[in-house]
């Protein structure tokens, strides 16, 4: 069962590509260092790479890059002379050694727990705005409205009829703010979100949470995704996809996208989900991998 979900998911992402806020469409929001794991993001082929032992850097593999091409990392470059993928995992050996890596978030237990997130990606676009209903109920009777009961239930069919008693259910349409189209102007940012649930990837939804609460979009593919553990931050993924292209929804209820029309008044929160390849899924092989030298 976990294989055909992770097969549905492959199928129907769009690669990821920037951070995406509720709280501010400022380009420069949550870029500068947070003094967390921004330490540990280098810059990769346009995006991003973290050095995980004294001479391996990991990225995903759908962004390209290979041997000959640097790694940038405070300030310095390192030439790859090699590199190994798996899924969507690229590990980079470069010529010399890294001042300081991140170590790895081995546990299994990623479900629940919020992620520190980076991408050097685009900023927030458009807002956009879906149509919602709500019901409001007023209690009324027939004398009050002068109408006989067929009368009222020909008219609102809706309402509820308990001898003289009305109960009137009234739809209320309105406006809510449901996501954000991505734009442009790419920089490293600095996000978090929470992990919902896990397959051999992390899902998180786009949720409007706390001020640094985040989505990917264009141009965050690569960057990494922490868990804060022991006293310290580890790697626990690095980010793959999206379930959204072009936008950032934190519920489509009432959207039309892509010919898609979703219904207005549905209870189910449909935010789009933000995916990241798991380390710990992948932790013998990486091991395997820098074990090498």
């Amino acid at each position: 069962m976990k294989k055909l979900i992770l097969i549905w998911i492959l199928l129907s992402v769009t690669a990821a590509r920037a951070l995406i806020f509720p709280a501010s469409g400022d380009p420069a929001f949550q870029s500068s260092d947070d003094g967390a794991a921004w330490k540990f993001q280098g810059e990769w082929v346009g995006t991003v790479g973290t050095p995980i032992s004294p001479r391996e850097f990991i990225a995903a593999a759908h962004v390209g890059g290979g041997v000959g091409d640097v790694l940038r990392f405070r300030g310095v470059e390192y030439p790859v002379v090699s590199f190994r993928d798996n899924f969507d995992l690229r590990i980079c050996r470069v010529s010399t050694e890294f001042p300081e890596f991140v170590p790895l978030y081995e546990l299994s237990d990623e479900a629940g727990k919020v992620l520190r997130v980076y991408g050097r990606g685009a900023g927030r676009g458009t807002e956009l705005t879906a149509n919602r209903i709500r019901y409001q109920t007023n209690y009324t009777s027939l004398k009050i409205l002068g109408l006989k009961k067929r009368e009222v239930e020909a008219l609102f069919p809706t309402w509820i009829i308990q001898g003289q008693k009305v109960t009137a259910i009234v739809e209320i349409p309105y406006q809510v703010v449901a996501g954000w189209t991505w734009g442009s102007d790419y920089r490293l940012r600095w996000g978090s979100m929470k992990v919902l649930r896990t397959t051999g990837i992390l899902v998180c939804p786009f949720e409007a949470g706390p001020v640094e609460s985040c989505a990917l979009a264009n141009g965050d593919s690569s960057g990494g995704a922490f868990i804060f553990s022991d006293g310290e931050w580890k790697l626990a993924g690095v980010a793959y996809a999206v379930s959204d292209s072009g936008a950032s929804y934190l519920d489509k209820g009432g959207l039309c996208v892509e010919g898609v029309c979703y219904p207005a008044d549905s209870q189910i929160v449909q935010p789009s989900q933000s995916y990241f390849t798991r380390i710990s899924a992948n932790l013998q092989w990486i091991k395997s991998v820098i074990s090498e030298r």
